[in-house]
């Protein structure tokens, strides 16, 4: 290699460490820039062994000179380092608290509060990864993967947490279902009974009208007028009784038709797992 063209390399190589215009230098000169920094230097090293300078002095020079910038670009590697590895320790803290403010600890999927609870989460979490997003490029490659893995995991247990809510409602609506199925039977039978008596007594009560009408002995037509009273009231009653049942019958047969199992197919879903590369 000519001295000359050894000399240009160290002049670039002097250049790549220019300080850079803001904002672009609060973002660091990141991992590529670095490597790309020290295989020029290797590079230059090399080139020592080739190049022959006029003198001995000026060769001297130009390895103090190289020497100098490289010992400059050593130190300001381990600045940024050390600054993007407290920016990136600084963005995993926070992440980390938030996810496990997420973490679904002590909640039972048969609360009834349970899927409400999830949702809150859920939204504890997506703030989680969103700020995993938004800071990735300032984070180191262990810590952002540690702070993925941590989110998917908390979304796995979300998941599960979801499904377990969605068979406890299932069995819940199903339980529910069966009783208002045996009300509904109960009740029915019921009816029947009632009908079947109010039957009777209406008969009887028109049995009873046409008696009285026909009869001549007054004490017995008193006793019968007192009986009649009886079985109006009677009536009265049954019929307020069918009202009630018929209103019963009513509720079961919409409890029944709120509790089918497709009702719950969509209680809750927790947020789409977002692909790892999106974190890269």
């Amino acid at each position: 290699m000519e001295w000359e063209k050894l000399d240009q390399l160290i002049a670039d190589f002097e250049a790549r460490l220019a300080p850079k215009p803001e904002p672009e230098a609060s973002l660091g000169l990141g991992a590529a820039f670095w490597r790309e920094t020290w295989e020029a230097a290797a590079r230059i090293q090399e080139g020592f062994r080739e190049a022959r300078y006029p003198t001995k002095e000026e060769k001297d020079a130009a390895w103090a000179r190289f020497a100098a910038i490289r010992k400059v670009a050593s130190r300001r590697q381990q600045e940024e380092w050390k600054e993007r590895t407290g920016v990136s320790r600084k963005h995993r803290d926070e992440i980390f608290a938030k996810i496990e403010a997420a973490r679904p600890t002590g909640i039972s999927a048969s609360d009834r509060h349970a899927a409400d609870q999830l949702k809150s989460l859920a939204e504890a979490l997506k703030e989680a990864g969103e700020q995993l997003s938004q800071a990735k490029d300032e984070m180191l490659a262990e810590q952002k993967q540690e702070c993925f893995k941590a989110l998917q995991e908390v979304r796995r247990a979300h998941d599960a947490l979801w499904s377990e809510v969605r068979q406890a409602r299932l069995k819940q609506r199903s339980e529910q279902a069966e009783r208002a199925q045996a009300n509904l039977a109960k009740n029915h039978e019921r009816l029947e009974k009632a009908t079947q008596a109010l039957t009777y007594f209406q008969a009887r009560s028109e049995e009873l009208r046409t008696k009285i009408a026909e009869a001549w002995n007054e004490e017995w037509k008193t006793r019968a007028a007192e009986r009649l009273t009886e079985i109006d009231a009677k009536i009265l009653d049954i019929e307020a009784s069918i009202t009630r049942i018929e209103e019963w019958i009513k509720e079961d047969e919409g409890k029944a038709k709120k509790t089918k199992p497709e009702h719950t197919a969509n209680v809750g879903q927790s947020e789409e797992t977002k692909s790892e590369e999106e974190h890269k």
